[in-house]
């Protein structure tokens, strides 16, 4: 089997990549803490509102990054010479990376047939009072 190897160049670009991959996820990660903990929303629409910003930031930064970083981790470990396994926190953090992206799959799996859609909707449905214009909201529930 070919052993591939990385140049200074290539490994200083890799591991960038890596870090930058790897910064994104923690700072959305500290973004979805400080929204779950700090939002307040006041009426229905506010709460779509919050609830459409956390799915944007796990659909969108989160999930990519994340995926970006396991797979940047990954080819550092194998396009260099010191492999997967000389280091433990190494293989710790690889495997820790992927319980962790296995674990928020399980826990925030859609219902079969959902999707996000944007869909026209009466403010009176989301406040529970007649307000004179509609809200578009973005859901997965709700359908067309």
């Amino acid at each position: 089997m070919k052993q591939y190897k990385l140049g200074a160049t290539g490994r200083a670009w890799l591991k960038g990549f890596h870090i930058v991959f790897t910064a994104a996820w923690v700072g959305a990660m500290t973004c979805l803490l400080l929204l779950h903990l700090f939002a307040r929303p006041a009426d229905g629409a506010e709460t779509h509102a919050v609830q459409a910003a956390l799915r944007h930031l796990d659909d969108w930064v989160i999930i990519p990054s994340a995926m970006g970083s396991l797979l940047t981790g990954l080819l550092i470990c194998w396009l260099n010479p010191w492999g997967f396994f000389k280091w433990p926190w190494v293989t710790l953090k690889a495997l820790a990376s992927i319980v962790s992206m296995f674990a928020s799959w399980k826990t925030t799996q859609r219902p079969s047939g959902s999707r996000s859609r944007m869909v026209r909707v009466g403010p009176e449905r989301l406040t529970g009072g007649p307000v004179s214009s509609g809200v578009t909201v973005t859901t997965r529930w709700l359908q067309q």
